[in-house]
């Protein structure tokens, strides 16, 4: 049986029936005629209830329509928290978008609002947007994953599902997108994929905790390493792989990493399988303290093939320089007229093999440089020396290779001595490659420039060229052995990728760098920083107060 609830004002409509009721029963008129009075009463009464019904009616409306607001009000609330929904127009234009999809993706709605949906999604399938768009158009539902920008760069994958709207005569109105937030689901599955991949890999990788060591995951070559499985290793930490594990000194090589000072250490260790090149970086986490990872790679072989090479290499070079020596010198000594004139053309060929051979005579000086560098056996002698008079002759020396290729080589910036502890002879050996490479990659009749400069407590020796340059994809490699950039022509000819790889470790010695900048077409730069020798100002400054 349905419960009829009377409020406050229905209560008042009754009694105010009752009392004209009792108002129209001592009235005259209700005397005078019972009938028509009771009649009164009566129809009064039932308008009354009429009257009261319909308020009760509309007040039981007004409360299902407010817990109507009410629960899509919850609904709203609970869909803006885990759903992230945005409206274009059929322009493509964003009109709306929920406090869901700004509060996941870090933009304001004045950002997004008239932006294509393109700029703040990335569609690997090329094509996808306009596809999207044509099944929208023919009133077909889309779904999908799609990756959103946020504000900052992150990316965030979504399962999208994006709905056509039409007006009432058909005409396509635009979109409206629902995505929901599958990022931790898609970095797990690549997680599962990383690991995979590591389980797979012949390296050694132990990956633990940087402060207690505890292990978090081995690989199947580590887990062989050290004769555990996963159910064993999740209970052990690095302290549990040798009874001789020193903690302090294990600490003391992992403290760049975790100040930030180093992103990777290596060193390397003689283990029970031969020689390990051991890396160790520290991974930082938003979630938690991080992990250490440790990457333990036998390179046995390697380093044996390196000893035959270098061998080779040295017995090749040490056969060559003597025959070379005489060689060249045979051919200087006709030059010279020692076999009284040669004919013009004798004299060119002779020229070129002159040439040639003194070409070979750098390279396998080079090689010989490189052996030693290898072996550690690059023999230095630093003095206190003056910078000014070190350019000064590498330009003397120099300066007719620069003729050679139509160069002028001039210096700058040698008003006052500057003094830096060098080994003169491997500095005009730096300035020598150098030069002569500016010289070959100039075009005819340019410049070759040497200056030196002062930064605190550093001398700056820039060798400028303003020939062909160098492609930015080469700069990084055109320090390493026998690796060259590849703007090298016919005037230029192909060197042997050794100068430069010597050039670098000659000033690493020196406690120094070589840095270059270049832009093609317009020319290069070569840096060379060294540190500035204080003590052989102060010793001059006291002679000169001597004096």
């Amino acid at each position: 049986m349905t419960k009829v609830r009377f409020s406050t004002s229905h209560a008042v409509l009754i009694v105010a029936g009752l009392s004209w009721g009792l108002v129209l029963s001592s009235s005259g008129a209700f005397t005078a005629s019972p009938t028509l009075g009771w009649a009164t009463v009566v129809t009064s009464a039932v308008l009354i209830v009429v009257y009261s019904y319909k308020l009760w009616i509309s007040e039981k409306a007004k409360r299902a329509a407010i817990e109507r607001s009410e629960e899509l009000e919850h609904m709203r609330n609970a869909v803006d928290e885990h759903c992230l929904i945005s409206v274009v127009d059929q322009n493509r234009k964003v009109t709306f978008v929920n406090d869901g999809f700004l509060k996941a993706t870090g933009y304001t709605a004045d950002e997004l609002l008239g932006k294509d949906p393109v700029s703040f999604q990335i569609h690997t399938i090329p094509g996808q947007p306009e596809r999207i768009s044509r099944r929208l158009k023919s009133g077909q539902i889309w779904s999908g994953e799609i990756r959103l920008v946020c504000k900052g760069g992150a990316h965030m994958w979504t399962h999208t599902t994006i709905s056509p709207r039409f007006d009432r005569t058909g005409r396509f109105m635009g979109s409206t997108s629902i995505r929901t937030d599958i990022t931790a689901g898609k970095i797990a599955v690549e997680e599962r994929e990383v690991v995979s991949i590591l389980d797979k890999l012949l390296d050694n990788v132990f990956i633990f905790e940087p402060d207690t060591y505890r292990f978090k995951y081995m690989n199947q070559a580590a887990m062989r390493r050290v004769g555990w499985d996963r159910s064993t290793y999740i209970n052990k930490t690095v302290l549990d792989t040798d009874p001789n594990f020193d903690r302090d000194k294990f600490d003391h090589l992992v403290a760049p990493l975790m100040d930030g000072t180093l992103d990777v250490v290596n060193v390397r260790a003689e283990l029970d399988d031969g020689t390990n090149e051991i890396f160790v970086q520290y991974i930082r986490s938003d979630s938690g303290p991080g992990s250490l990872v440790a990457i333990f790679r036998n390179i046995s072989d390697k380093i044996e093939v390196e000893r035959i090479k270098d061998e080779f290499i040295s017995t090749v070079s040490h056969e060559l320089r003597s025959p070379i020596t005489s060689i060249k010198g045979a051919l200087g000594l006709l030059l010279a007229g020692a076999a009284e004139d040669l004919p013009a053309k004798a004299q060119n060929l002779v020229s070129i093999a002159h040439r040639n051979a003194d070409r070979l005579a750098i390279i396998v000086n080079d090689i010989l440089d490189l052996e030693k560098i290898a072996a550690g056996r690059m023999e230095f002698d630093f003095q206190p020396s003056d910078l000014c008079s070190l350019i000064t002759d590498a330009v003397q020396i120099n300066s007719g290779f620069g003729k050679r290729f139509d160069v002028t080589v001039r210096a700058e910036g040698l008003d006052e001595p500057a003094y830096a502890k060098i080994d003169t002879n491997r500095m005009l050996q730096v300035l020598t490659n150098l030069l002569s490479n500016a010289a070959k990659f100039s075009r005819p009749g340019g410049e070759v420039v040497v200056s030196l400069d002062r930064e605190e407590d550093h001398y700056w020796i820039n060798v400028r060229d303003f020939g062909v340059g160098i492609a930015k994809a080469d700069i990084d490699k055109i320090f390493d052995r026998f690796r060259q950039a590849d703007n090298h022509s016919e005037r230029s000819g192909k060197g042997t990728g050794l100068g430069l790889s010597i050039v670098k470790v000659i000033m690493e010695q020196h406690g120094g760098k070589v840095i270059v900048t270049s832009e093609p077409g317009i020319g290069s730069t070569f840096s060379l920083r060294l540190p500035v020798d204080h003590a052989a100002y102060a010793g001059q400054t006291d002679m000169a107060m001597v004096g």
